[in-house]
Formats: structure tokens, C-alpha cells, sequence
């Protein structure tokens, strides 16, 4: 959303979603992990969806990491290295579902 204001076209959220959904389905790099452990993809994923008017999408996606994400600590699947940024993503990633279901009411 910060790019609107940018001449030449650099604002397209309709390819920003294409890209955001290829790396959540991206498999891991060597020696690193898949795009669907990364809670990144699906705090960008939300604000995308948002911001193209698909408020029930960007609600689901949210309730859908902020119930996988706290099991793939639990489970391990996320290395110490980035748990404070999960844990961080997490946070915002409440913040956006509060701020989706209020914009419903």
C-alpha cells in the first residue's frame, strides 16, 4: 500500500498476492524452511487481501495462522532463530484480525 503513491505502476497487489502465495508454497532452501513456516507470507497474505477489498479471505488467512503458527512452535518446526519474529508476526497478525472484524461491523 505504501507504493500507491509511486509513479511507473510499482503498485500492483493483485501480483503482490501471486508472489506472497509462491513463496508460502515454496519449499525449503537448503538448510532453510518452506514459505509455510515463515509467518511473514501470511501477514503480508492479509494485508494484501485486505487491501483488494477481500476482507473474509485476509479474516480466514489470519485465524488460519494464528491457529498454525503457535503448533509449529510447539511442534519445533520453527527454529529459535526466528521465534521472536513468529512470535512478533503473531501479534500483528491479531492486530490485522481485530482491525478486519471491526471494519465488518
Amino acid at each position: 500500500p505504501e507504493a500507491k503513491g509511486l509513479p511507473g505502476g510499482l503498485y500492483n497487489p493483485e501480483e503482490a498476492l501471486v508472489l506472497i502465495n509462491e513463496a508460502s508454497e515454496a519449499e525449503a532452501y537448503p538448510g532453510n524452511l518452506p514459505g509455510a513456516l515463515f509467518c511473514e507470507n501470511a501477514r503480508r497474505k492479509i494485508i494484501t487481501l485486505n487491501e483488494l477489498k477481500r476482507a473474509d479471505e485476509a479474516l480466514a488467512t489470519a485465524n488460519q495462522a494464528l491457529a498454525d503458527f503457535p503448533g509449529y512452535q510447539a511442534d519445533g518446526l520453527i527454529p529459535e532463530f526466528l521465534r521472536a519474529e513468529t512470535n512478533d508476526c503473531l501479534v500483528t497478525i491479531k492486530g490485522l484480525q481485530q482491525q478486519i472484524v471491526d471494519a465488518k461491523r
